[in-house]
């Protein structure tokens, strides 16, 4: 009876597999733990608002007064994805349609540059329509227009494609 308790009371013998079986654990929950962060991180992260921060900290009043001026002006933009078909109704402050206007847009995903493009849209009665072919996912269309008198106006949205 004595023997059977010291034996469970006693340390077994530490063997080198022993060491081996701690060290691969930590470095397995290590590696594991990084790795979903890792995906994590790339699933969530929805881009670069800008390449290089230097260089937009220099030009950031002059862009913010750009956009306060677009934002008084009072314009919105009603995006439509469908059937491989973006359509953009522009309205002004006074909820009339804006008509006759140049109006494109950059393309793209927002986490990479791979599938960036350029559209033109055309007008079709109420909107202004361009075929494009989108995957599932994440988009940013950042639309330009500029009217027949010189007014400019552009917004960034995001869009989300389901299939």
């Amino acid at each position: 009876m004595i023997k059977a308790v010291k034996s469970f009371v006693s340390p077994a013998e530490f063997t080198g597999w022993h060491m081996f079986t701690i060290i691969c654990m930590f470095f397995g929950t290590i590696i594991t733990v990084n790795m979903i962060l890792a995906f994590n991180a790339g699933s969530t992260w929805t881009g670069l608002v800008v390449k290089n921060t230097y260089v937009a900290s220099q030009i950031f009043n002059e862009e913010t007064e750009k956009l306060e001026h677009q934002r008084a002006m009072g314009w919105t933009s009603d995006l439509i994805y469908q059937d491989a078909q973006l359509r953009v109704q522009l309205t002004d402050s006074n909820g009339a349609l804006i008509k006759n206007a140049n109006v494109s847009a950059k393309v793209g995903n927002p986490v990479h540059e791979t599938n960036d493009h350029l559209v033109s849209f055309t007008q079709i009665g109420d909107y202004y329509v361009v075929e494009n072919e989108l995957e599932n996912g994440l988009w940013q269309i950042d639309l330009q227009v500029q009217t027949k008198d010189g007014v400019a106006w552009s917004k960034a949205i995001r869009l989300e494609v389901e299939g």
